[in-house]
């Protein structure tokens, strides 16, 4: 859901739940780099990605400075527990089984 809210909308909701939820929940998402909505960052691959969510009427909006994050969730009420850069994610969950290339949260180009 990160990807298709305005970011403010994004820390309202993470906000919201830390007012509602009980002492020591938790909550895991995904989120794209920053960098991959300024124009000419984003990778092939990242691009068709946001294309398509656009062509179905669900732009993607916005997304999250990985060095500003656990300040930034702090202020809504969380604390950062794991961020996990792409190469933590593939040997996670995609080591040795992944055939398509594509890496996790494989977003800007340098």
């Amino acid at each position: 859901m990160t990807y298709y809210l305005e970011r403010e909308h994004l820390f309202e909701v993470l906000r919201s739940l830390s007012e509602t939820a009980e002492t020591h929940s938790r909550i895991a998402f995904d989120y794209m780099d920053r960098k991959a909505f300024d124009s000419g960052r984003a990778t092939a691959g990242v691009q068709k990605l946001k294309d398509a969510a656009q062509f179905l009427g669900e732009p993607m909006k916005a997304g999250l400075d990985p060095q500003e994050l656990e300040k930034e969730l702090m202020g809504a009420g969380w604390d950062l527990r794991e961020d996990l850069s792409s190469e933590d994610i593939e040997e996670m969950y995609f080591r040795g089984g992944r055939v398509d290339s594509i890496l996790g949260n494989t977003y800007i180009s340098r």
